[in-house]
């Protein structure tokens, strides 16, 4: 009977889901066919149809929807197409009609009691720019209200206002990132080495890829001389010790060792000029990057770096990372790092040391390796867009004591006794200085408005009180700067960076007020103050790019690119030389400002195409709006019948825009980077 149940195991097959009756009587089902409940009831074994289930979408908030109306309404007026516009106030007025009817002083769903204020604090709707925000727990970070995902988080920065400020052509579609466009043209070079972690082609042992014993020396003395006293990383004279072990026994090398000692020899070849490593090692720059760069790769996955619980291991990986921001899209490089942040907490970094039974020795390893990792996250969340790093978690993790290498031991077991005076660890810990600080918004307009800066300022995981811009700077002025000597390189960088970083602080902080419309912000003595602190931002740079007696740490200016000095001053530049500011009149003060700060950008792009010779990313990015503005200043200072010459950038861009008019007819349009997933508080940024 077809009833019975078969003897072969033949005709047992497995169905892979419950049958029907199971299903339908909520039993659990052996899933063969028959299954044993079916054949105990003498019943037909049938499948179970389960109809895939589908989540219901979410409907789309109806501001957003307004938002992408307008776009098209604006879309049709500048094609001259007659249509019957929508009027969103009174959709908004029905809106708010409704929050009325609440108890009094209940706060909303969306987190915020007021649309007006929302609509003055962040300008006009748009999908990019919702108008209802959740403050959430962490500072800075605002939870889309109805949005399809609870995780969905913006920026609350001053990279906003650069938002509206740098887009010219009122149609752009808002939603587009012109920034990961500019990302796609300036990383797309196929000869570039890739960063993803896969197993590199290497069908040989990758102590073969190590360099002679007097080239590993020599590196050692590049990474001694150059990278660690701005990164301080590693322990020096420990490592030393490793590093000349290793060069008479390569083939003994233990497998953590050996991969810090491949990211010290990429770290050091794409810190170098092209010369210096040809001179050096005999070799082209492109082809050692190449090579050490796949022995870097194959030498971390035969430790098993994503496994371990090595502190040396891990200095590997962060010395790799900081290695490839030279030529991989920072979107990977953010990935990669986010990489270190979660081994690093596996360790327990995140951690203060001191609360475990580490030795002196471990825990200042442990605080430098671990703001260090924090500071490069952050940083690649700032160019990426990402609202929410490592900094974004409360943690309890000091600073690192100001305390020489020498007076680190291994085996040493009394507590470090810190300096008062400078010491190697001074610029790493004005760099680590930064990377903790915490910016903190007014809760609404009113509030930013009412405050000095439009900020208050804190320092994550060190406790204290809140500072504001000017008393912040006033502290690490008198903490760090203090007693340095301008004569010493060292601390002659460290002078010169951080007080670059105060000018980057001003104009976020500016910039926030200017995007609150803060009355303030927006008077002339307030603009004249920040275009000036614009220009010392970019002098600061020229400096650090120019100066001989800092040539051995100029490559770290390849990480820190003035953007904001930029936006100001482009900001300023076309708002300046507009018809209605001329006609209100053209002194010789104004004149020599724009003066200087086109001396100031044109000798900042020549000296970055010289000496990092890659595509200029302001080319890339504000090259066209640059020649309106330079053509427009010709134009006023060619009244007076004074004859000036471009900088030479201009004269590619000019190139560049008459062969695109050519081409494709009409001015080429180049909008600004999306300035909000540029930066979260990109005025932090020597990290």
């Amino acid at each position: 009977m077809s009833s019975q149940r078969p003897n072969t195991a033949a005709a047992r097959s497995s169905r892979g889901t419950s049958c029907f009756l199971c299903h339908q009587r909520k039993v659990r089902c052996d899933r063969m066919k028959p299954c044993s409940n079916c054949v105990k009831a003498k019943v037909e074994c049938r499948s179970a149809s389960h109809p895939s289930s589908r989540r219901r979408q979410k409907p789309v908030p109806r501001e957003m929807l307004l938002a992408q109306i307008n776009v098209y309404e604006k879309m049709l007026v500048a094609n001259k197409i007659n249509f019957d516009p929508i009027d969103p106030q009174s959709i908004l007025e029905q809106k708010g009609a409704q929050r009325e009817k609440r108890q009094p002083g209940a706060m909303s769903v969306d987190g915020d009691s007021s649309d007006d204020e929302e609509r003055t604090r962040y300008g006009s709707m748009s999908p990019q720019f919702p108008t209802h925000l959740e403050v959430g727990s962490q500072q800075g970070v605002h939870r889309v209200a109805g949005s399809s995902s609870d995780s969905q988080v913006i920026q609350d920065t001053p990279y906003r206002a650069a938002e509206r400020i740098m887009r010219d052509d009122s149609s752009e579609d808002p939603d587009n990132s012109t920034l990961y466009d500019v990302f796609d043209q300036i990383y797309q070079d196929p000869a570039l080495p890739k960063s993803h972690l896969a197993e590199p082609d290497i069908s040989f042992p990758v102590s073969e890829l190590h360099p002679s014993p007097v080239h590993i020396l020599q590196h050692w003395q590049i990474y001694l001389n150059c990278i660690d006293p701005l990164l301080k990383v590693t322990h020096v004279p420990t490592v030393q010790g490793h590093i000349i072990k290793a060069a008479s026994q390569i083939k003994e090398v233990p497998k953590n060792i050996e991969a810090l000692m491949f990211s010290i020899y990429l770290l050091t070849v794409v810190t170098s000029t092209e010369d210096t490593v040809e001179r050096t090692f005999g070799r082209s720059k492109e082809y050692l990057v190449q090579r050490y760069h796949s022995a870097t790769h194959r030498a971390l996955i035969n430790a098993d770096f994503m496994r371990t619980d090595n502190l040396i291991l891990l200095q590997a990986y962060v010395l790799y990372i900081l290695s490839i921001r030279w030529f991989v899209d920072p979107r990977e490089v953010s990935c990669l790092a986010s990489i270190a942040v979660r081994l690093a907490q596996r360790m327990g970094c995140h951690s203060d040391p001191e609360q475990f039974s580490h030795s002196p020795f471990e825990i200042e390893q442990r605080r430098r390796l671990w703001w260090t990792i924090v500071g490069h996250d952050r940083r690649m969340g700032e160019t990426t867009g990402l609202s929410i790093t490592s900094i974004s978690t409360p943690g309890n993790v000091k600073l690192p004591l100001n305390v020489n290498d020498s007076d680190l031991h291994v085996h040493g077991t009394e507590p470090v006794k810190e300096h008062t005076g400078p010491t190697e660890m001074i610029f790493a810990l004005t760099r680590l200085e930064f990377a903790t600080a915490v910016l903190e918004h007014g809760s609404n307009t009113k509030t930013r408005s009412a405050q000095k800066s439009g900020e208050t300022i804190k320092r994550a995981g060190q406790g204290g009180p809140a500072y504001s811009l000017d008393d912040y700077c006033t502290f690490v002025e008198s903490k760090y700067l203090k007693h340095c000597d301008p004569k010493i390189p060292l601390h002659c960088c460290t002078i010169i960076t951080t007080r670059q970083t105060f000018c980057r602080m001003r104009i976020g902080s500016w910039l926030a007020r200017y995007q609150a419309e803060d009355a303030e912000a927006l008077t002339d003595a307030s603009r004249d103050m920040i275009f000036l602190e614009a220009i010392q931002f970019i002098e600061y740079d020229n400096i650090l790019q120019s100066s001989e007696h800092l040539q051995q740490y100029r490559w770290y200016t390849g990480y820190n690119f003035p953007l904001p000095g930029y936006m100001v001053i482009l900001t300023e530049l076309r708002r300046r030389l507009a018809p209605p500011m001329i006609e209100r009149g053209w002194t010789d003060a104004i004149e020599d400002t724009i003066e200087r700060a086109w001396t100031a950008i044109g000798e900042n792009q020549r000296l970055r195409e010289t000496i990092h010779r890659k595509p200029s990313f302001i080319q890339v990015t504000f090259g066209t709006q640059f020649l309106k503005a330079w053509e427009a200043y010709e134009e006023v200072v060619g009244r007076g019948g004074k004859l000036v010459s471009p900088p030479s950038f201009l004269y590619q861009v000019r190139e560049q825009v008459r062969a695109k008019t050519l081409a494709e007819g009409g001015w080429p349009h180049m909008a600004g980077p999306d300035m909000e997933l540029m930066y979260e508080n990109a005025f932090f940024g020597v990290v």
